[in-house]
């Protein structure tokens, strides 16, 4: 019996070894999760302010003029709003813009685009096509174009928080 009781206490030491370890991987996934959501609902930002913009200039007319701000490091895409973070076009829709079309993000302070489309419908900055999954420069003022000009593309302007303001601060200096 004593054999029992020692075995079962032997057991009980390993399986909560086991399970701490194990806690503190899952811990750690629901860290990295719940940081994510934070960011998308609070902002990329220190005090939740956007941290670029794209202007709508071409695409659904509901959208054209809009003003779409990033709040996040990084931002998919697309017309599928289970894959993308920002929706142009409904899944339905007969749109050249995929499901997960693009990505952009900012690395070490500078801001870059990722053509992902698996569709073979292409990315494009000031109207030439950047290659599929490798991270191209993004400006503030660039123009960028997703999917092509026959299809429903949706076509806005990248601008960085910093240029939008000094933008701003100009145009109503010299009204």
């Amino acid at each position: 019996l004593l054999g029992v009781v020692v075995l079962l206490l032997v057991i009980m030491i390993i399986m909560r070894r086991k399970m701490s370890q194990l806690m503190s991987g899952v811990g750690a996934r629901v860290t990295a999760v719940m940081e994510g959501v934070r960011k998308t609902l609070v902002g990329g930002g220190k005090r939740g302010k956007p941290l670029a913009t794209l202007r709508i200039t071409d695409g659904p007319p509901a959208m054209i003029g809009q003003e779409l701000k990033i709040y996040t490091e990084v931002v998919k895409l697309g017309r599928d709003p289970q894959r993308a973070d920002m929706t142009f076009y409904t899944p339905d829709v007969n749109s050249s813009i995929s499901g997960l079309h693009a990505r952009i993000e900012r690395v070490n302070g500078a801001w870059r685009i990722v053509a992902v489309s698996q569709s073979g419908s292409e990315t494009f900055i000031e109207d030439i096509a950047i290659s599929f999954n490798e991270p191209y420069p993004l400006q503030s003022g660039q123009t960028v174009r997703l999917g092509y000009l026959a299809q429903q593309p949706i076509v806005f302007t990248f601008s960085t928080i910093g240029d939008v303001e000094s933008v701003r601060k100009t145009a109503i200096e010299t009204d």
